[in-house]
Parts: structure tokens; sequence; C-alpha cells
């Protein structure tokens, strides 16, 4: 699961691509079903669909293993219509808008890139729908469900609470692997390179969340992460994956259910030239932190917006807050084929410069 840049030096020559056409041990790839969770009627299990409470069932019965995957990072909701499938996107950063709440409790959409604010529509602007619905991490503990559904299953759980410590992790897996626990379950941990023979069913309760982060990468990590969460399952015997979304047609969701890494590079690459996001271009963040970091955050933009005129006519700069600051951190993000040539008369004191940023929110 190669970053979009690092498939883009490849075809270019300047990295060697070498392909695995093999699964380890010889296995065969497990067989995926993706759940609408739009047309199954979860109620107070929700995130559990039926179908995947009867697989984990199913593998209690049978002595085996399950892993559940939850991105964590889901605080992000978006807004998606639950007829066209669309998300109510920025017009400026072509970006899910994402949902926030003002002082006096009435809600709002923000792009974390641009900084855009607008209503919340009565109805989808795609298709006129009015069943628009709010994509988060739901607000049932997934440990608290898990127990009261399998009062007697053995249940370990992986994430930032948890996980304080590097040999936490490893005495997790020494559970796993002695057959202490039936179900791991948890974040991002749990689906990077794990190799339990036991697990034969692999899960991932909403995909919808990580698609929703207001990220040009967000559709890319998905994708890694459902395609490595396939690589739990079925490890010494025949394994199954689930993945519950409210979007099965979404591109990440169907390559990854398909197994078709290349053919999920070639259309997310193409969309990045589109839309001008790296590889296509250049992009250099600016990080404003602490007491009037707003209002020096648009200072730096309207000076970045005017040095582009002059310089750079084709540059795009947006200052918002970022999204897991508070409030209280703001960045500027500028995309340019040569963004440090706008910066070089800039006063950046006080400001962190991220050249090629991996996180954009």
């Amino acid at each position: 699961t190669p970053s979009l840049e690092s498939w883009d030096r490849a075809k270019s020559g300047h990295y060697t691509l070498a392909r695995l056409a093999e699964r380890y041990n010889d296995q065969q790839m497990p067989s995926v079903r993706v759940i609408d969770l739009a047309t199954v009627a979860a109620g107070p299990l929700y995130p559990f669909s039926s179908p995947l409470l009867e697989a984990i069932e199913q593998r209690l019965k049978r002595d085996e293993q399950s892993i559940l995957f939850l991105n964590h990072r889901g605080l992000a909701s978006a807004l998606l219509c639950l007829d066209c499938r669309r998300r109510v996107v920025s017009p400026d950063s072509q970006l899910p808008f994402t949902i926030h709440k003002s002082s006096s409790g009435s809600q709002y959409l923000l792009d974390h890139t641009s900084g855009i604010r607008a209503d919340l529509p009565a109805a989808c602007p795609h298709c006129g729908s009015i069943r628009l619905h709010a994509i988060g991490a739901g607000t049932q503990k997934i440990e608290d469900l898990l127990k009261r559904v399998y009062p007697n299953a053995r249940l370990l759980r992986a994430d930032s609470d948890t996980m304080t410590h590097p040999e936490h992790m490893r005495l997790l897996l020494k559970k796993m692997r002695e057959g202490q626990a039936d179900i791991l379950f948890g974040t991002q941990s749990v689906v990077k390179g794990l190799d339990l023979p036991d697990v034969t069913l692999a899960a991932v309760l909403v995909a919808d969340i990580g698609l929703s982060l207001p990220h040009f990468r967000a559709g890319e990590r998905i994708f890694q992460l459902l395609t490595q969460l396939t690589g739990r399952s079925g490890r010494a015997q025949p394994g199954d994956v689930i993945i519950q979304t409210f979007r099965p047609d979404a591109a990440e969701v169907r390559f990854a259910a398909e197994h078709k890494t290349e053919e999920y590079l070639e259309q997310e690459l193409k969309l990045r030239l589109h839309a001008q996001y790296p590889p296509a271009t250049k992009m250099i963040r600016l990080i404003l932190r602490g007491q009037g970091a707003m209002q020096r955050a648009q200072q730096v933009s309207l000076e970045l917006i005017k040095c582009a005129k002059e310089n750079d006519p084709s540059a795009k700069i947006g200052s918002a807050p970022t999204f897991f600051g508070g409030g209280k951190e703001w960045h500027v993000l500028v995309r340019s084929a040569d963004p440090r040539k706008l910066l070089e008369e800039m006063n950046l004191e006080d400001v962190v410069v991220d050249v090629d940023p991996i996180e954009c929110v």
C-alpha cells in the first residue's frame, strides 16, 4: 500500500517497483463482504450489524479469533446523503465539510482547508433528498457493546488509552497467540502487520469515519487500512473480512474488497492531478498556535495571496483552524509549483513550517 507520492515516483522511474504476486504462506486472500449500513437496522447495537454479530458468534463457537477495527480519528462528522451516497463538500477545496457546533448550540459546516463556513443544507445539494446523515464514530463504546452481546467472550482492547507502553502491545499479542482471547478490537495498531494464525475474521466497523476526514489523503489512508486489514484474516486457514460502510460504492471500499491496489492508485492519482493536490503540486503548511493564532494566520494568508498575485497566480492559499487544535491552532496551506519561493520574504517568526506535510487537518 504505497503512498500516491511513492506510486508516482515508481511510475516515473525514480523508484523501482517490486510486485508481490503471492500471499505469505501460500494462503488465498480472504473473502471480503461489504455491508451497507444504510440498509441494515443496527438500532442500539450500532455500529454492529446483524451479519457482523453472526460472524463473530460463529468464531466464538469454533474457538477462532476475530479482529475489529474502529478508526478512532473519526471525531470528524461529515454530512452524507443516504440516497445518492455523496458527501456535502466545500466548493473551494473539494473536501468534505465538517459539522461543528457554535457557542449557541447551532450547527454549521466548516472547511478546514480554506476556512469557508456554510449553513447546514435542508436537502442534499446533489439530488435534493432530505435524508442527510451525520457520519461519525457513534456514541456507544465498542467494549460495552461486546460485553453486552457476548458476556463470556474474552476481549482485548488496543488503543491510545490501553497501549501506553510498547510492552503492552507485545503482551497483548502474546495472549492472542496463546489463545487467551477471542476478540481483539481497537484502532490502527490492530491492522498493522499482525500475524495471528487463529484469526479468521477481520472487520472494520465504520469505514466512513476515515473517509469523512477533511484531508486530501483521507481516501488513500482508508484504502491502506482496509487493505492491511484484509491481510490480518486467514493467515493459516481460510478467513473472512467484513467492511461496514454507508458508501459501499466508494472507490476505497470497492478496490480494497477486490484486492486491486494498482487500480485504486491509478484512479486516485487522476483525482489528485485534477484537483491539484500532491503529487500534482507541492505543498507547505504553516502552523500558528497560541494567543492571536487566528489573526496571525489570516494576516499571513493575505500576505501570501498578495505575493502570489505578483509571482504565481496559479497558487492556492487558504487559512483555517486545524481540526484537532480546539480552535487554538490555525494553519495556512500553500499549494504551488514552488511554494518555497512565496515564503522567501515572509516573516515566519513563531510559525511552524511543515514542508510536504503528511497531516493537513
